[in-house]
């Protein structure tokens, strides 16, 4: 259990500045992104939930057979939510019991993508890829909480990828 936590993830992003190279080596188009995003995910797993508020910013490339990798840094807030009763004990001993209690940290996350996006060679507005990264929150109980997280996941682009 400390291993393994299944869940899944949500979440909007919006670039707000983004930077485009595209190189001819060897025959092979590779189209390099730089970009600053902004964005807001809701986080689940088992009675854990969270919604994190991050910049983001993030380099790409993406090759002409549609193979990408992206490097990913976010840092924001992040809310958590515990799902069932908490009992609170007052300095009178009275308890009170209270639904969806939780903190507000300090959010970081540094992850990298591998996969594949199917807007290059197929017109689809999809991305599917795997993710691996690390993330942290401060404070945790008064620390640092760093975590390592992976992940299979799908991209929808909302507006379309020609000029």
């Amino acid at each position: 259990d400390l291993i393994f936590h299944p869940g899944f993830q949500v979440g909007y992003h919006v670039p707000f500045k983004k930077w485009e190279k595209v190189k001819q080596r060897k025959g092979i188009k590779v189209t390099k992104n730089k970009s600053l995003s902004w964005g807001a995910d809701f986080i689940y797993y088992k009675h854990h939930h969270g919604l994190v508020l991050s910049p983001n910013i993030s380099y790409q490339r993406i090759k002409q057979n549609g193979n990408y990798f992206q490097t990913k840094f976010s840092l924001g807030y992040h809310r958590s939510f515990v799902d069932g009763i908490t009992y609170i004990v007052d300095l009178n001993g009275q308890v009170e019991s209270k639904r969806f209690v939780g903190q507000g940290t300090l959010y970081n996350s540094l992850s990298f993508d591998f996969g594949k996006d199917l807007r290059v060679r197929k017109d689809k507005p999809f991305r599917y890829f795997f993710q691996i990264g690390i993330s942290g929150r401060f404070p945790h109980n008064k620390s640092y909480l760093p975590s390592i997280h992976s992940g299979l996941g799908i991209h929808y682009f909302f507006k379309s990828n020609k000029k």
